[in-house]
């Protein structure tokens, strides 16, 4: 096995667990947060944007850009269609991955965490769930078919291999 065919491996199982995230936000969690009161709902969203912080969200979330653009260069020997997968793989990953999650779902989390449930009024909290859920989903969706295209790009490399 060479180290192309490693780095191609890490790659894949990096974006396919971003992919597996965003997808079980897309379908489940969001779905049963949907359930939940105004205040539940922004409390626990809360603490999700909170916790989801963490070195092995990092490692996923910035090594998979990281490792795509690292396999692609170790499949550009040509310019081939590996190459070109790859490359386009990496560009859906920083835009429709990474850019919306910095440029839309953050801001998002970031005006939601200034909310204080425990002491804001009805309104407030109603106000702040309107503005926050469907937007994030919709980004969120965004986010899930971008990561999963980028899957589906590398496994299509790792058959032409």
């Amino acid at each position: 096995m060479l180290i192309s065919d490693i780095m191609l491996i890490l790659a894949g199982t990096a974006a396919a667990l971003m992919a597996g995230l965003f997808y079980t936000f897309s379908v489940a969690v969001n779905r049963g947060l949907g359930r939940l009161g105004d205040r539940e709902f922004v409390m626990t969203m809360q603490h999700i944007n909170s916790e989801i912080l963490n070195p092995f969200f990092y490692l996923g979330f910035f090594g998979a850009p990281l490792l795509l653009l690292l396999a692609a260069f170790m499949h550009s020997e040509g310019g081939g269609t590996s190459f070109v997968l790859l490359l386009v793989a990496t560009v859906l990953y920083f835009t429709g991955v990474f850019g919306v999650t910095v440029a839309k779902n953050v801001p998002m989390n970031n005006k939601l965490a200034e909310l204080t449930p425990e002491t804001a009024s009805e309104e407030e909290i109603s106000g702040a769930r309107m503005a926050f859920e469907k937007p994030w989903l919709r980004w969120n969706h965004i986010r899930t078919v971008a990561s999963g295209l980028t899957v589906v790009l590398v496994f299509i490399v790792a058959v032409l291999s």
